[in-house]
C-alpha cells in the first residue's frame, strides 16, 4: 500500500497539469473524447507497445495527442492491476469461445510447452474479452471525457471575458473618395 501511495501522489500534480494543457488546447470537446477514447480502447488492448501504438493510432485518425496518451495512462492510474484486467478479458473471452470448458490457469500449466501450445487460444479468448469490455469502456469514456472537457471550455470562456479591442487596435474605416 505504501508503495502505490507514494508512486500515485507526484503523480497527480502532472495529470492535472496535462489536464489543464488539453482543456486549454484549441481543440473542440469531441476533439479532446475521441482522443482520450482512443487511447483508452488502446489501453485495454493485450499487447506490449500501447503508448507507441496509441500514438500511431491517433496520427492515422487524425486525433488529439495529448488526449489519446492521457487516455492510455489513465488507465494505468485507475486500473494499476492491468493483470487482473487482462484476466477479465481472458475469463470473459474464454467463456464465450468455450462454453463447455473450464478455463486451465493454475501455476503449474504455466510452462513453455503449454504457452505455446495454448496461447493462441488464450490469445483469441483476449481479443474477444478486449472487444466485449474494452470497447463499452472507451465508448462511455468518450461521453463522459466530452462532458467534461465541454464544462471545463465553458468555465474557461466564463472566467476570461473576451476583451473589447482598444480604440488604437481597431481598424481605420476605408477612405472615401
Amino acid at each position: 500500500m505504501w508503495l502505490c501511495v507514494s508512486t500515485v501522489k507526484p503523480i497527480i500534480p502532472e495529470i492535472k497539469a496535462l489536464w489543464d494543457k488539453l482543456i486549454h488546447e484549441k481543440a473542440s470537446p469531441n476533439h479532446i473524447a475521441t482522443g482520450f477514447a482512443l487511447g483508452f480502447l488502446v489501453s485495454f488492448l493485450p499487447v506490449p507497445g500501447q503508448t507507441l501504438l496509441a500514438v500511431l493510432l491517433s496520427i492515422v485518425c487524425q486525433t488529439n495527442k495529448v488526449a489519446c496518451l492521457a487516455g492510455v495512462h489513465f488507465h494505468l492510474m485507475v486500473f494499476p492491476l492491468i493483470p487482473i484486467v487482462f484476466y477479465l478479458e481472458l475469463r470473459t473471452g474464454f467463456a464465450l469461445l468455450h462454453p463447455n470448458n473450464t478455463l486451465p490457469l493454475a501455476w503449474n500449466h504455466f510452462t513453455m510447452h503449454n504457452i505455446l501450445h495454448y496461447g493462441p487460444i488464450y490469445y483469441r479468448a483476449m481479443l474477444l474479452g478486449f472487444v466485449i469490455i474494452g470497447v463499452p469502456s472507451a465508448i462511455l469514456s468518450f461521453f463522459v471525457i466530452r462532458q467534461a472537457a465541454a464544462r471545463w471550455q465553458r468555465a474557461r470562456r466564463a472566467s476570461f471575458p473576451t476583451r473589447m479591442p482598444d480604440s488604437h487596435c481597431q481598424p481605420a474605416p476605408p477612405e472615401t473618395q
